[in-house]
């Protein structure tokens, strides 16, 4: 079984397909587009298909750079974030919880930086991915 809950790649899912298997989580998605698209401007969606593992993800995209992945599941989903090694150094003074801070230490390190996994289920954990992004494209 793939990680993300659509798994046919031969075409993405619709926007009421999406919203029905995020269930109440979709308050929270469209929460994060909403106020990064206030922020920093027109936000793209860019459904990508990896692996049979993986199955369809969507990246959200800014001025043609991906700010995070995500992965939906049934009922929340998992954001995927890479952070160069600035933004790694920087992550320990904007107020992250310890648990988000001690998943960036402790992931191995690749080429374009440090990539963590959160599941997002709840407004405090939005409140965590605002600060990645932001700090992401600030640095």
């Amino acid at each position: 079984m793939a990680e993300s809950i659509f798994d046919d790649k031969s075409q993405a899912p619709t926007v009421p397909e999406l919203e029905k298997a995020l269930g109440k989580s979709t308050a929270l998605l469209k929460n994060i587009e909403a106020d990064l698209g206030d922020q920093l401007g027109e936000i793209k969606r860019e459904w990508k298909f990896y692996s049979k593992k993986a199955g369809l993800t969507f990246a959200l995209i800014h001025r043609g750079r991906r700010l995070f992945h995500l992965i939906p599941r049934s009922g929340f989903f998992t954001l995927v974030i890479t952070l160069g090694t600035k933004a790694v150094l920087e992550s320990r003074t904007i107020g992250l919880p310890t648990e988000i801070i001690s998943a960036i230490e402790n992931t191995k390190e690749y080429a374009e930086g440090k990539s963590i996994h959160l599941d997002i289920s709840s407004e405090k954990d939005i409140t965590s991915v605002k600060k990645l992004v932001m700090l992401k494209v600030s640095s």
